[in-house]
């Protein structure tokens, strides 16, 4: 008989069985990519973004079905790529902004939501932030927290910076942060200056003393 297999995912009919068999439409190699650690990820980062919208939550096959399945894959490989601090912080400002998921991963969209990060966290979550930054890095380098400082170099130091993952609430605190800075080189110096505005944040301890007592327990306990 002539058009005796169908795939039942896109409908296309085959002759040959053995033609059929190693058929791989678009609808199957999304299901297999869905069950993939990246696009459980994607999944439940698509699952946010509609509840923040405050629709009802669709089957996974509307989500493989969707015009958005590959910008949520994309957007979880930068996630990852970027390790961004809150994904879902940004997924909740992307919906305020309405901007739909196809632009996410654009640098100007992602400078956005660093801005908006800095500006709408709380000084002690940006603590709590740049703490548990430190031990994940202590971890990996098996040394303790007190010795991050002198194991990183300047250029990571800055990265997590702008990434918003250590705070200048911490660091203009901590002893050995400006141990480091003090052995910078002027290019350095110069970066780090136009990542953190020394009268700014001057202002910003004298406008919040209790604040900055926190962070000097914080920064006596870590040694640091």
């Amino acid at each position: 008989m002539d058009d005796e297999f169908e795939c039942e995912k896109c409908h296309t009919t085959f002759r040959r069985e053995s033609t059929f068999l190693v058929h791989k439409c678009k609808q199957m190699l999304r299901e297999e990519e869905l069950r993939s650690v990246i696009g459980q990820a994607a999944w439940s980062y698509y699952q946010k973004w509609i509840k923040a919208q405050r629709k009802t939550i669709p089957a996974t096959t509307s989500f493989v079905k969707s015009r958005y399945f590959r910008s949520f894959i994309k957007f979880t490989e930068f996630v990852k790529a970027t390790q961004m601090t809150d994904p879902d912080l940004f997924i909740k400002l992307m919906v305020e902004k309405t901007m739909q998921p196809t632009i996410w991963c654009n640098d100007q969209v992602y400078s956005m939501y660093l801005e908006h990060l800095e500006f709408n966290i709380s000084p002690l979550r940006q603590i709590q932030i740049t703490v548990r930054t430190m031990c994940k890095i202590a971890d990996i380098a098996e040394c303790e927290v007190e010795d991050v400082f002198e194991l990183l170099p300047m250029t990571e130091i800055l990265h997590l910076i702008r990434q918003r993952k250590l705070s200048p609430w911490v660091l203009l605190n901590s002893v050995k942060f400006k141990a480091v800075v003090d052995r910078a080189s002027e290019d350095e110096h110069e970066a780090l200056g136009s990542l953190i505005h020394s009268m700014y944040w001057q202002y910003k301890f004298e406008k919040h003393p209790e604040v900055v007592q926190v962070v000097k327990k914080c920064v006596k306990e870590l040694n640091i």
